[in-house]
């Protein structure tokens, strides 16, 4: 509605840096795209969204995730009412109000964006295998990634770095 005016791109990155440099000097590490913590802290239960694992939605208006077979999956929420979601459960139902399929499509890019949000990258022979896609055509743009130094690879995990960070998105679209 135009309420609320963005700072440009270069401001948005100029303050993470900000914040970053300020977590780091407080003895914060970053262990994935936006978040830190003190060494060995990390959220365990984050993990699970980043690494394509299950989860359940418990209450109102929470979200789950749940794998039927290795080329499939759904993503669900339950109701944001309280009333429809007792209702639900009282009556002997799943409280779901939006459920979600997911193909093997889906699922392979969820994977390759989520996993690189960490700083310990994603297994990119693995991920394209279990989804069987070809990494071959992909090889170039792997390597310019390294050359740019936007990412580096450690055996056979990509990993972004912190200017490979700045831009995520545009690199989780490319590779997909």
């Amino acid at each position: 509605r135009g309420e609320v005016q963005l700072p440009a791109d270069e401001t948005v990155v100029a303050m993470q840096r900000v914040v970053s440099e300020a977590y780091e000097r407080e003895g914060l590490e970053r262990y994935e795209i936006s978040n830190y913590s003190r060494p060995g802290f990390h959220s365990r239960h984050n993990c699970i969204y980043w690494t394509g694992g299950e989860y359940l939605a418990l209450g109102t208006g929470a979200t789950g995730f749940l794998l039927s077979g290795p080329q499939a999956g759904m993503r669900y929420s339950n109701h944001r009412s309280a009333e429809k979601y007792l209702a639900a459960v009282e009556g002997g139902l799943l409280p779901h109000a939006n459920p979600e399929a997911l193909d093997a499509e889906a699922l392979f890019n969820e994977r390759l964006a989520m996993g690189l949000r960490l700083r310990s990258g994603v297994d990119v022979g693995k991920v394209f295998a279990a989804y069987q896609r070809e990494v071959g055509p992909r090889k170039p743009l792997l390597q310019a990634l390294v050359n740019a130094q936007m990412a580096v690879e450690t055996e056979g995990r990509l990993a972004l770095t912190p200017q490979g960070f700045d831009v995520h998105s545009a690199i989780a679209a490319r590779l997909m």
